[in-house]
């Protein structure tokens, strides 16, 4: 399974860290960016990986054929736009660089606030970057602000640089999946099961251990305890129960999301075609069960 560096992701790696699974049953890759996640995807490196919805359908659009497991979590202030000191707002930033990925969550992201903001694409010079390079190109003055999240979204700000838009302003249209292939899906459904148990466990373990489920999450994500625990109010993370529910019928409350999302991202040309959204929905009902 495929996984970047994400606070709502950390359940899966305190699984691991507490053998939730055998290491000859599930092996965690983590990757430095999403953009590099959904190229291992693509590449058929992976057969599970942790997206946010609109790179889902990203996928979808590439003829992938894959399914939602579950949702994690619902960004609430967690991905964000930071700039240099001296700017203070999205208009301020036209005719100036912002570093984003081009095939992640980022470029949605930016797109939506510059729409907000009045602005269009080419009213600011987009530079191409992955996460791991963000925080050096800010630094170095090679883009004067980057689209971004935790954990480098608190780095940055302790750092000096100024958040100028995040995503409580496009409520619940960021929304990260675990998702899998349907040939795997269908060739090893305990492996897959085996996922959405240990994930929800993961997350018990946090609500009888907080401490112990911070430390391993903190450790992982090299920042303090408080630093995670500040992160972790910016993201809503539906427990098993809101989970099902947000996969449930048909259509599911997050299908039908996810069809007005898809639109968005059409008329931003950030998808090129429309895309056969419920077939990332149509999975058997064993998988819509609490564990």
């Amino acid at each position: 399974m495929g996984t970047s560096l994400w606070p709502g992701f950390e359940p899966f790696y305190v699984a691991r860290e507490r053998n939730f699974w055998r290491e000859d049953q599930i092996k965690l890759l983590e990757y430095t960016s999403t953009s590099e996640l959904t190229r291992a995807f693509r590449n058929g490196t992976i057969d599970a990986g942790l997206l946010t919805l609109d790179e889902a359908l990203l996928l979808v659009e590439d003829r992938q054929d894959i399914k939602i497991l579950l949702v994690t979590d619902l960004s609430h202030g967690a991905d964000v736009i930071v700039a240099k000191p001296g700017f203070h707002s999205m208009k301020e930033l036209r005719g100036h660089r912002i570093g984003a990925e081009t095939t992640g969550v980022g470029t949605y992201l930016l797109f939506r606030a510059l729409e907000l903001a009045g602005l269009r694409p080419v009213d600011v010079e987009i530079v191409t970057l992955e996460f791991s390079e963000e925080q050096a190109a800010l630094d170095r003055g090679l883009v004067d602000a980057v689209v971004t999240y935790e954990p480098v979204r608190t780095k940055l700000k302790s750092a000096g640089a100024r958040q100028i838009f995040d995503s409580t302003r496009i409520p619940g249209e960021i929304v990260d999946v675990l998702l899998v292939r349907t040939s795997y899906l269908m060739a090893s459904p305990d492996n897959a099961r085996l996922l959405v148990e240990a994930y929800y466990r993961a997350q018990r373990y946090a609500r009888e251990d907080s401490a112990g489920f911070v430390r391993i999450a903190a450790a992982h994500e090299n920042v303090t305890s408080q630093e995670f625990r500040q992160s972790m109010t910016l993201l809503h993370v539906p427990d098993a129960q809101e989970g099902r529910a947000m996969l449930a019928g048909t259509p599911a409350p997050l299908e039908k999301q996810a069809k007005v999302l898809a639109d968005v991202m059409i008329q931003g040309k950030l998808l090129l075609r429309p895309v056969d959204v419920a077939s990332m929905f149509a999975y058997p009902l064993w998988q819509r069960e609490v564990p």
